[in-house]
C-alpha cells in the first residue's frame, strides 16, 4: 500500500515554528454544495520538519496558496487517536497579493 496525501489550498493562520519543525494550517474547499447551498472549508494541519520547516516559515503568509505532497500518519493521545498529515514536500504556487 501506498501512503501519499497531495493537497492543494490557501494557509490559514501564519506557519507555526517549532523547534526543528512547523505547523500549516492549510484551508480547502470542497466542491460540492451543503444543503444550505454553501461550500464547505476544511482546516487541515500540516507538519512541515527539517529545512522545509524554515524555508516555508520565511516565505509562506497567511492567504497564500501551497501545494502539500506528504503522507498521513496516526498516533494515540489520551487513548484518542490522532491523524496527521506529514509533509514531505511544499510547493509554493501563489502569493495573496498576486491574486
Amino acid at each position: 500500500m501506498v501512503n501519499q496525501v497531495i493537497l492543494v489550498g490557501r494557509i490559514n493562520s501564519e506557519p507555526i515554528k517549532k523547534d526543528n519543525y512547523a505547523i500549516v494550517t492549510v484551508a480547502i474547499s470542497r466542491n460540492y454544495k451543503n444543503v444550505n447551498g454553501k461550500y464547505e472549508t476544511d482546516l487541515i494541519d500540516v507538519m512541515v520538519r527539517g529545512q522545509i520547516a524554515s524555508t516555508t516559515t520565511e516565505y509562506c503568509r497567511k492567504g497564500d496558496i501551497i501545494g502539500i505532497k506528504g503522507m498521513v500518519q496516526s498516533e494515540y493521545f489520551n487513548e484518542n487517536r490522532v491523524m496527521r498529515i506529514i509533509a514531505e514536500r511544499v510547493t509554493f504556487l501563489s502569493s495573496k497579493k498576486d491574486d
